[in-house]
């Protein structure tokens, strides 16, 4: 048996069926080209599947590290609050000395 390319089969069997040639032809140039659109589509749509994976990612460092720089902020003034904190205890428990030793 004789390689055919598939279209030229799909084509055969219309004809057979009773369609006429032309006509056969042109369902079967249709059915390629949708099949040639779907994989376009498909090709699309993984592109951008792609394109918007990328822009959460990126998204997602930004926000990252907006937070972190947050965190960072807030460690930095509670540390400035507790050595505020020890110093004023310490002056207070050097005047409280002062006072009461002289």
């Amino acid at each position: 048996m004789e390689e055919y390319p598939f279209w030229e089969i799909y084509t055969k069997r219309l004809i057979d069926a009773g369609l006429e040639k032309e006509a056969a032809r042109e369902v079967v140039d249709l059915i390629v080209q949708t099949a040639i659109d779907q994989k376009g589509l498909d090709a699309a749509l993984e592109r951008h599947s792609q394109d918007l994976s990328k822009e959460l990612s990126a998204a997602t460092q930004i926000l990252d590290s907006q937070i972190d720089a947050r965190i960072n902020a807030a460690s930095n003034k509670m540390i400035l609050w507790v050595i505020g904190s020890l110093v004023s205890v310490s002056i207070v428990m050097l005047s409280a000395a002062k006072l009461l030793f002289g």
